[in-house]
């Protein structure tokens, strides 16, 4: 019921003993007689011990004495200490307070403490080019290295020099367009030169690019064009006709960069750099903006500046080694700023920045080879992916970073051996990331770290008090590449973005990031969870309340209440509860009606990440005895097909991927023609299904799952492959795979059997 214990010892002992003896003085008996009628015991010795990990004992008298005794396992003598010195400066501060001081506003740390958290832990002081742009240090690269290779894409190159004119060019245009410091201008492309030159020609005349997700669904993008206000957005040509169309369009022009016309256009602009003091642009103005969730129903803006790019820039030199010769993989898609971090890691110390296809980020196979054809040596992935990678295939890159989601102690042994490993935390509030951490072999922990550069963090009580050591708190954080804010929500910045309560600085603010962390004693953060119901999904960061808020508008539900779930395997899935309105009775829908419904509705307007992998309908919500929505009394997802229209497997190849389905979803008889996505499939899902089918034998890709996801689809098309296939007839040597008959075998079969494999050999 309790783990630790206080006594208050002010029973009167004493007092009833001295009572007696000034009874019995007055009574005619001496003191000699009363104390020679007593029994007296005297030279004893007592020995204390406590069976809970903390007891404290209060023992009043003319001073105030405190005895605090500690198990040893849970507790060492330091802590304790600490603990005694923390509860002195607690009874300290209420004995100088007025008696309406709010207890809370007493802190607890000494002045030490204090100075070791203010200052020590966050003397992160480091001198950066803080009065350049962040595009200025890509113009001194191609400056100084004009031919070595900025980019390389699908088997073509571009080097500083071509990269940087290029942008020039889209850069003076933009600036004949009216663009000026501060413009937003929309960046809607797919991976590949285009999009690289069209950041680097908005930054280049003076504007902020807002990326904007050719994978979203028209009305998300709808409102991030009319929310950011952008007039003009650069695309590709096969693009355009994707854009939102009604109200949105018109507040923008479109212009795509791989237009013929465009182009020839663009060859009549000067090829040289642009002075940014002609135009008035300073490190202060912004750089881009970029959209997360937010808990309204509605994706919000954080508005960031190049300070704090530039500052980011020269920390990544520093912390990761980045040269000339490093290689760094494009992986995050630039909806992210994940994608920032990659670009500014690279073009800003003349690095390479290796481009992949979106095909490639979802299949480890091609994301492998390619990592292996460009010998990448820096690489970010969320941890999601690395136990579904193959080391031997990673072997150029020394530096390995994750980022967006907890990574596991066992990922990180393993990718940490001959390579750095880094686990880097921070919020886009940040300018991507406020913290990180080096792990070694061994570490008991994986630390989101130490802040970086010119940031500060702090543990704070609701309160804005400093926490000691151990004990959890918000993180704030501070410093440079803090955001201006959310773009048209004033009263949000202002909610988030606090007054910083140990600057003298009236303009120093610090970012309340929701997180919760505790300090370590050697100054490094423990990341301990969320504060609020924001969530990181394959290091997606969503606020629930988002897809609450559209669940919301559709007649049919009364109430609704996403949580993050962890399935069997451990990966985490977002979960919805309904409860069906009086509407959805009239129309008579079914519980399985109704879920497909709300499935199709969210994928309408959401992104795939956030469109829930289960719906459960329930007669009503769980509540707490206040009436609040009690989120963990939520009953566990029945992960299966229901459909009336189940058409079990009649194949032996259907049945073979009906339980590789099955397995990597945790889904029970599931209909060939069951979605795999709508039963709860995903990017990652699909990369566990391709390889556990290729170490099967089946010729399985991401990529096919994609196309087919279906498993009659699938399986009709795996067969034709299968067909059509050209079997090498060349002499075998070596090594060789097991052939598909044979992986069947071995995988069914009990261990004794695996010594009785029959085959028919021709020999000549």
């Amino acid at each position: 019921l309790f783990d630790s214990l206080m006594v208050f010892e002010n029973y009167p002992v004493d007092e009833a003993l001295a009572d007696e003896l000034v009874q019995g003085s007055s009574n005619g008996c001496s003191n000699n007689s009363l104390n020679n009628d007593r029994l007296r015991i005297s030279e004893f010795q007592g020995v204390e011990s406590t069976h809970y990990p903390l007891a404290l004992s209060v023992i009043p008298g003319d001073s105030l004495n405190l005895k605090l005794m500690f198990s040893e396992p849970q507790f060492n003598e330091d802590q304790v200490r600490q603990l005694l010195q923390h509860l002195e400066g607690l009874l300290q501060g209420l004995a100088h307070s007025k008696a309406d001081t709010p207890l809370a506003s007493i802190t607890l740390l000494s002045e030490a403490e204090k100075q070791q958290q203010l200052v020590e832990w966050n003397g992160t002081q480091q001198d950066f080019p803080d009065e350049l742009c962040i595009h200025q240090l890509v113009e001194a690269q191609a400056a100084q290295h004009p031919e070595a290779t900025a980019l390389v894409f699908n088997h073509e190159s571009l080097s500083y020099d071509e990269l940087n004119q290029r942008a020039n060019q889209v850069a003076h245009y933009l600036l004949e367009q009216g663009v000026r410091p501060d413009t937003l201008v929309g960046l809607y492309a797919d991976r590949g030169f285009e999009m690289m030159i069209g950041l680097l020609g908005i930054l280049k005349a003076g504007g902020a690019y807002v990326p904007l997700d050719p994978s979203y669904p028209s009305e998300r993008l709808g409102h991030m064009i009319e929310d950011s206000g952008v007039e003009l957005i650069i695309t590709q040509q096969h693009l355009i006709h994707d854009l939102p169309r009604g109200a949105a369009q018109a507040f923008y022009r479109s212009i795509a960069l791989d237009c013929s016309e465009v182009q020839q256009q663009l060859s009549n602009y000067a090829k040289e750099n642009i002075d940014p003091a002609l135009i008035g642009l300073t490190p202060k103005h912004l750089a881009y903006v970029i959209y997360t969730s937010g808990s309204t129903g509605r994706p919000k803006g954080v508005v960031l500046e190049h300070k704090g790019l530039v500052n980011l820039s020269c920390h990544q030199g520093r912390k990761f080694n980045v040269t000339g010769e490093s290689r760094v993989l494009q992986f995050a898609n630039i909806g992210f700023d994940s994608a920032t971090w990659e670009v500014v890691m690279a073009l800003t110390v003349g690095a390479r920045l290796c481009l992949i296809s979106e095909l490639e980020t979802r299949d480890i196979e091609l994301l492998s080879s390619k990592v292996q054809e460009y010998q990448v040596t820096h690489a970010t992935l969320t941890p999601a992916l690395l136990p579904h990678i193959h080391l031997k295939q990673w072997n150029s890159v020394q530096h390995l970073c994750v980022a967006g989601d907890q990574c596991t102690l066992e990922a990180a042994n393993t990718w940490s051996v001959e390579r750095h490993f880094y686990n880097a935390y921070g919020p886009s509030e940040a300018t991507v990331c406020a913290t990180d951490h080096e792990f070694k072999q061994g570490e008991q922990q994986l630390l989101i770290g130490k802040p970086i550069d010119n940031v500060e963090v702090y543990v704070l009580s609701p309160e804005q008090q400093l926490l000691p050591i151990g004990v959890p708190g918000e993180l704030c954080i501070g410093g440079v590449g803090l955001a201006r804010g959310y773009l048209n929500r004033p009263e949000l910045t202002a909610e988030k973005f606090i007054t910083h309560p140990f600057s003298d600085d009236p303009e120093a603010r610090l970012y309340r990031s929701g997180d919760l962390v505790r300090w370590l004693p050697d100054g490094n953060l423990a990341f301990l969870g969320r504060l609020d119901h924001q969530v990181k999904i394959r290091g997606f960061r969503i606020e629930l309340g988002e897809i609450e808020s559209q669940l919301l508008l559709e007649p049919s539900v009364k109430e609704a209440v996403v949580v993050a779930r962890e399935d069997r395997g451990g990966d985490k899935r977002l979960v919805a509860y309904v409860t069906a309105s009086e509407t959805s009775e009239d129309l008579g829908g079914t519980e399985e009606t109704l879920m497909d419904l709300l499935r199709q509705r969210l994928k309408a307007v959401l992104p795939d990440h956030m469109v829930p992998s289960a719906f459960v309908v329930l007669e009503q919500l769980p509540l707490t005895p206040n009436g609040k929505v009690d989120r963990k009394a939520l009953p566990d997802p029945t992960y299966s097909d229901t459909s009336k229209d189940c058409v079990l497997p009649s194949t032996a190849l259907e049945t073979e991927l009906s339980v590789l389905w099955s397995d990597v979803l945790g889904v029970e008889h599931i209909s060939i023609h069951a979605n795999f996505f709508s039963l709860g499939g995903d990017s990652i899902k699909a990369i566990q299904v391709a390889s556990r089918g290729q170490k099967q034998g089946l010729p399985l890709t991401t990529k096919q799952l994609f196309q087919y996801q279906t498993i009659a689809e699938l399986a009709l098309h795996l067969d034709i492959d299968a067909k059509t296939a050209q079997i090498p007839q060349s002499p075998v040597k070596g090594v060789q795979s097991l052939l598909p008959i044979q992986h069947h075998f071995l995988s069914t079969q009990p261990v004794e059997a695996s010594q009785h494999f029959n085959q028919a050999i021709r020999f000549e």
